[in-house]
C-alpha cells in the first residue's frame, strides 16, 4: 500500500463513519409512536445509509483516483 492509498482509506473511513452516525442519529431522534415506530426508523436508517454510503463510495473513488 502506497501512502496514497492510505489517505483514501483514513478519508473513506471517516466520511462513512459520519454518515452513519448522522442518518443514525437523526432517525434515531425522529422515532416516535413506540415499538413500531423504532421499527420504521431502523429501516429508513439502515436504507438511507446504504444508499449513502454506496453513492459517497462512487463519488469518493471517482475523485481519488
Amino acid at each position: 500500500l502506497s501512502i496514497d492509498d492510505m489517505g483514501a482509506i483514513l478519508v473513506k473511513g471517516l466520511v462513512f463513519g459520519a454518515i452513519i452516525v448522522l442518518i443514525t442519529a437523526a432517525e434515531g431522534i425522529r422515532a416516535g409512536g413506540g415499538a413500531a415506530g423504532v421499527g420504521r426508523a431502523v429501516t429508513t436508517s439502515v436504507v438511507a445509509n446504504i444508499v449513502l454510503l454506496f453513492a459517497f463510495d462512487l463519488l469518493l473513488t471517482a475523485v481519488m483516483s
